[in-house]
């Protein structure tokens, strides 16, 4: 589980749920990679998957350089990688990112 610092620009994410058939990683290194189908679930209902993710707590961030589906309320997109802050302060699609968005789900 991963929880967005308030005031942050994805706090109204929620906290988010990572779940993947297969985890490796060191508990005093801070560092994890979950292989296998990676799927995030956020409390506000967005999801999104990937078939690798890299999680370094030291440096507080969420990697993946495999293609990323993503979906939430009035949006839909893919990305060839993630990066993101674990935080919840950045997040960016890498790579031929393409989508579509429905204006009137976000007001």
């Amino acid at each position: 589980m991963l929880e967005p610092e308030p005031g942050t620009g994805f706090a109204s994410f929620g906290k988010l749920h990572v779940t993947a058939p297969r985890t490796t990683g060191h508990v005093s290194g801070q560092r994890a990679t979950a292989s296998g189908g990676v799927r995030f679930d956020a409390a506000r209902g967005d999801t999104a998957t990937t078939e690798r993710a890299e999680y370094d707590g030291a440096a507080g961030s969420l990697r993946s350089d495999t293609p990323v589906d993503a979906q939430g309320p009035g949006y839909r997109v893919r990305g060839n990688g993630l990066l993101a802050r674990t935080d919840g302060s950045s997040i960016a699609l890498l790579g031929g990112v393409r989508g579509s968005l429905q204006m009137e789900a976000q007001r």
